[in-house]
C-alpha cells in the first residue's frame, strides 16, 4: 500500500537514482576539472568560480543561495511537484560540489579539463532528462525565463545566460582562453547530450527505385552483405508507369559496397541517400522489452 502511494504521487526510486547520479557528475566536473583551472563554464558554479578570483566563495553554498529565490518563483509558475523536485536537486548538486571539494584537480592541461569536464557535464543533462529533473542553476533560471518570453528558444536563452557568464570570466581573468575553454566545454556537453539522446548506431537508409526486376538486386544485398531489404510498389506521375523500390538500411561504412552492387546488378535505377541517427533491430542494436 506505502509503496502505491509513493507512486501515485509521482515518486520513483529509480528517478531519484538519476537524480543523484546526475548531480554527482555535475560536482565531479566542477572539482576535478574546472576550478582550479579557472574554468567558468556557465551557470551559477561558473559565476562562483570566476568570483573565486577575488575571495573564497564555497561553489556549492554560492549555487544554492542564488537558487533559492528562483524557487519562490517556480512555485508559482511551475508548481508545487517541480519546486520541490527542483528544491531536492539543488540540494544534492550543492552538497556534492562542497562534500568532494578536497578533491585535487585532475589535470593541469585545460583543454583535457575542458573537454572531460564537458563529457560528464553531457552525461549528467541526459540523466536530468531521464529523471524529468532540473538541474537548478541558470537551468532553471532558464526555464522560468521561458514562461515569461515564450518567443525566445532554449538555446538562444542558455546562450544568453551562460555567455554572459563565460564573457565576465574574460573579464575577470583577462585571458581570452579562459573563456574560450569554457565554450568548448559547453560545445562537449551539448555534443555528448545530442549524441547519447540521438544515438551513436548511426545508419544510411538507402531508397533504390528500379523500373526492372528488383529480384536480383534484393538477392545481392541480402547475399553479400547480409542486410534486409523491403520492397515497395509505386508509380511514377510523368508516365504512370509501375516502379519497384527497394528498402535497404546499412551502416555508414557500407554505403559503397552498395553503390557497387546498384552499378552492378542495376545500373539504370535512381536511388537517395537518407541519415538515420540511430536504428534498431536486427542487424543494428536490439531494442529492449523496457524500450
Amino acid at each position: 500500500m506505502k509503496k502505491e502511494l509513493l507512486k501515485k504521487n509521482g515518486f520513483a526510486w529509480d528517478r531519484a537514482g538519476l537524480l543523484v547520479l546526475a548531480n554527482l557528475g555535475y560536482a565531479l566536473g566542477i572539482n576535478l576539472f574546472l576550478e582550479d583551472n579557472q574554468i567558468a563554464a556557465g551557470g551559477f558554479s561558473g559565476l562562483a568560480i570566476a568570483l573565486n578570483h577575488f575571495f573564497y566563495v564555497p561553489v556549492g553554498a554560492f549555487t544554492f543561495a542564488l537558487t533559492v529565490p528562483l524557487l519562490f518563483w517556480a512555485w508559482f509558475a511551475k508548481g508545487r511537484y517541480f519546486t520541490v523536485s527542483t528544491l531536492v536537486s539543488s540540494v544534492l548538486y550543492s552538497f556534492f560540489i562542497d562534500a568532494f571539494s578536497f578533491l585535487p584537480c585532475a589535470t593541469d592541461n585545460r583543454l583535457i579539463a575542458a573537454i572531460a569536464a564537458g563529457a560528464l557535464y553531457g552525461i549528467s543533462s541526459v540523466l536530468f532528462l531521464k529523471a524529468n529533473g532540473s538541474s537548478s542553476g541558470t537551468d532553471l533560471l532558464v526555464r522560468l525565463l521561458l514562461t515569461r518570453r515564450r518567443s525566445l528558444t532554449l538555446g538562444k536563452m542558455y546562450l544568453l545566460t551562460d555567455g554572459t557568464i563565460i564573457l565576465f570570466s574574460v573579464f575577470v581573468y583577462g585571458r581570452i582562453e579562459n573563456g574560450i575553454y569554457a565554450a568548448l566545454c559547453l560545445a562537449v556537453s551539448s555534443w555528448v547530450m545530442d549524441s547519447l539522446i540521438s544515438g551513436f548506431n548511426k545508419a544510411v537508409v538507402f531508397h533504390i527505385i528500379l523500373d526492372s526486376d528488383p529480384e536480383p538486386l534484393a538477392q545481392a544485398v541480402m547475399r553479400e552483405l547480409d542486410r534486409g531489404v523491403t520492397l515497395q510498389k509505386g508509380t511514377g506521375m510523368y508516365a504512370h508507369g509501375e516502379k519497384n523500390v527497394l528498402v535497404v538500411v546499412v551502416k555508414p561504412r557500407e554505403v559503397y559496397r552498395v553503390k557497387d552492387l546498384i552499378k552492378k546488378y542495376a545500373p539504370t535505377a535512381f536511388a537517395y541517400l537518407n541519415p538515420a541517427s540511430e536504428v534498431v533491430g536486427e542487424g543494428f542494436d536490439l531494442l529492449s522489452a523496457g524500450g
